[in-house]
């Protein structure tokens, strides 16, 4: 409970902008300062006890965005690689990410692949995806196990990667709001007790702390494990998503370039293309 209480106060700074004439999201605010207080109701159970070391590190370290941009430097005489790929986490940009890859293999002429949630996958398929066919790839709901099968692979050899995360503030609230609403009634964390139906049947406390504890559970272990996965290869850049509202222009040249380098003649298309996104 008190790992899931510690991510709240950063909900407020985290969030308070964008509720600005929102109902809905200055009422969730309004919930989490209460939790803050202290004043929460009991919840029957301990929370699993999960790596707290790299998940309190995502909050603290808000992006990774000084680590980010420091990486970003000196792009000009990058090579394109064979395989360029995006990773992400359910409600950390997978939209755009995989808006962004389409726009990359269109302008270069190659096909592109969007991989769903890794147990869909490996339902659907009969296997765990790894290395994908095409050069231009998005594996939407990264985890642990299907990057390794990526690293592994030999026809993988050398590719390069942008990793979207996401703080967990914001990534709770988001989640909240958009698991709690009819038209999203279908969509929720897989195989996690976050759904439509679960978080309607709680108040708008209660919920937070049902959505914070799927959070902590699944999608910040995985943007963790992955994160920690990626640490030590200097073909992966990691992008916080807070750094799009910040100045979306440049973090999408940032994007493109990393992965074609700064003297690419596309790279001004693709970032006009981009801007569509915005």
């Amino acid at each position: 409970m008190q790992r899931v209480l510690g991510i709240l106060p950063f909900i407020v700074s985290a969030c308070k902008a964008s509720c600005e004439g929102d109902a809905v999201c200055s009422n969730v605010l309004l919930q989490t300062r209460h939790l803050n207080s202290g004043e929460y109701p009991s919840r029957e159970g301990p929370l699993r006890d999960l790596n707290s070391l790299l998940i309190d590190g995502l909050v603290r370290q808000r992006g990774f965005k000084r680590r980010t941009l420091a990486k970003s430097v000196g792009l000009v005489d990058l090579a394109a690689p064979k395989k360029m790929f995006f990773f992400t986490h359910h409600k950390s940009g997978t939209v755009l990410a995989r808006d962004l890859a389409n726009e990359l293999a269109s302008v270069l002429g190659e096909d592109h692949t969007a991989y769903e949630w890794a147990s869909w996958e490996e339902e659907k398929r009969g296997y765990l995806p790894g290395c994908a066919e095409t050069n231009v790839a998005t594996y939407q709901n990264m985890n642990k196990d299907m990057l390794i099968k990526v690293q592994n692979s030999s026809e993988c050899s050398g590719f390069r990667s942008v990793h979207f995360i996401r703080e967990a503030a914001a990534i709770t609230v988001s989640a909240y709001l958009y698991h709690s609403e009819l038209e999203h009634k279908d969509d929720h964390v897989m195989s996690a007790p976050d759904g439509y139906e679960i978080l309607n049947a709680m108040n708008t406390s209660m919920g937070l702390l049902q959505e914070a504890e799927v959070q902590v559970n699944y999608t910040l272990k995985d943007m963790a494990e992955v994160h920690l996965g990626l640490a030590d290869d200097l073909n992966s850049l990691v992008v916080g998503l807070e750094e799009f509202d910040t100045d979306y222009e440049a973090t999408t040249r940032k994007i493109f370039e990393w992965m074609l380098g700064s003297n690419h003649s596309k790279i001004s298309e693709l970032v006009e293309k981009a801007s569509e996104y915005d």
